[in-house]
């Protein structure tokens, strides 16, 4: 049992009150609709003299689109999108359910001369629970062996890129509403407590910290859901989802030793960016003014690495001084506070400060992970690397 826990207990064993395993919905008050009443209906005036229509003529009916006749094909990947979602909730599995059933990329690719019915005979799953932890680079590779383009492959590696940023951030919103229930519901139970305490005549300051506690609460359940919906847009679901989960929270820092160095990653980029590439062959042929064209992109495109290493190594800082010193002194405290509660030395208010002290800093660490990983993929997305 986590320290917030265990606080939460202790308080509510104090308060002799039965232990919430419910989640906590703060429902805000809605204003009721004001009804109109409907204007008196006029006389309805006379209808002018309409001469008899002349016979219309029927237009040709348009030309077949190509992009709507490789629906077989999309019912495919459709399918195998929803196979992905269902073998888990982690980030590739997300992001395998996008590339599968976003609606706004296969018109786009069409319309690049990719067919969905050749991408979906090489690449669906079979069941095999390995199949979403396979590599982007490879579904590139899938795009290439169909006939598809640098800028196919580049759409492809767009949406991945979004579709990664927005689930980390549902992630690490999830797992702060989490730590931050645990929060809520230690009020409540110390709410119950204070009206047993005929000692203490005055709560405002309790009631006080309660209520921002609960307004906390609705601001975060909120950004939780909306990321929960632009992700379901993402993968293609208009309607709602199926039932999914997200990963709870975002991944560790991995070791400081595999983070990508800053002049490894703006050579890959000058090497690997398709679009840079394509500058360059056009600045071979068509004189000055490409070639200075070319120059401003590589500058655009070395800035952007730069500014993505930064966040990134910033974010690693961040998240290991919570990890290493920041989390476990706040733990010492609750410890402390908890025991000397449980003595009868201190209140539940000293003991509840410890505890928000603490999901504080745990908060801070969930935000520094999601922002390593959202400055890695845009690392790897600044460097061609999709």
């Amino acid at each position: 049992m986590t320290p917030e826990r265990r606080v939460e207990a202790a308080i509510v064993e104090r308060a002799g009150v039965a232990p919430s395993t419910e989640p906590i919905v703060v429902e805000l008050p809605v204003e009721e609709a004001v009804v109109e009443e409907p204007a008196p209906e006029e006389a309805p005036m006379a209808a002018p003299a309409v001469s008899e229509p002349e016979p219309a003529v029927e237009a040709p009916p348009p030309a077949p689109d190509p992009r709507a006749l490789d629906e077989a094909g999309r019912v495919q990947l459709r399918q195998g999108g929803l196979a992905a979602l269902a073998l888990g909730g982690s980030a590739d599995a997300v992001v395998a359910a996008a590339l599968a059933r976003n609606g706004e990329l296969w018109w786009a690719l069409g319309g690049l001369g990719v067919s969905a019915s050749r991408v979906a005979s090489r690449w669906t799953p079979d069941g095999n629970a390995a199949w979403p932890e396979r590599r982007l680079a490879e579904v590139v590779e899938t795009l290439a062996a169909a006939g598809a383009g640098w800028e196919a492959r580049d759409a492809v590696g767009a949406l991945a890129h979004r579709v990664r940023v927005a689930s980390l951030r549902l992630q690490a919103a999830a797992r702060a509403l989490d730590l931050h229930s645990t929060h809520v519901r230690s009020f409540q139970a110390a709410t119950a407590l204070s009206r047993m305490d005929a000692a203490v005549a005055d709560h405002a300051g309790e009631r006080a910290a309660a209520q921002r506690a609960r307004l906390e609460l609705v601001r975060l359940q909120t950004e939780v859901a909306s990321h929960q919906r632009e992700l379901e847009l993402l993968m293609g679901f208009a309607a709602g989802a199926p039932a999914w989960t997200p990963s709870p929270g975002p991944p560790a820092l991995p070791p400081p030793r595999l983070d990508p160095r800053l002049e490894q990653a703006i050579a890959s980029a000058l090497r690997d960016r398709a679009d840079l590439r394509s500058r360059r062959e056009q600045a071979a042929s068509d004189g000055p003014g490409e070639k200075a064209r070319a120059a401003e992109l590589e500058l655009a495109i070395r800035s952007q690495v730069i500014d993505a290493h930064a966040r990134m190594a910033t974010a690693r800082l961040v998240g290991e001084a919570c990890r290493d010193a920041l989390i476990p002194m706040h733990e010492r405290i609750v410890e402390l506070s908890l025991d000397r509660f449980n003595a009868g030395t201190v209140d539940a208010a000293t003991l509840l400060s410890a505890q928000r002290e603490l999901v504080t800093a745990r908060r801070q660490e969930i935000e520094s992970l999601r922002d390593y990983w959202i400055a890695r993929a845009d690392l790897l997305r600044a460097t061609g690397q999709w």
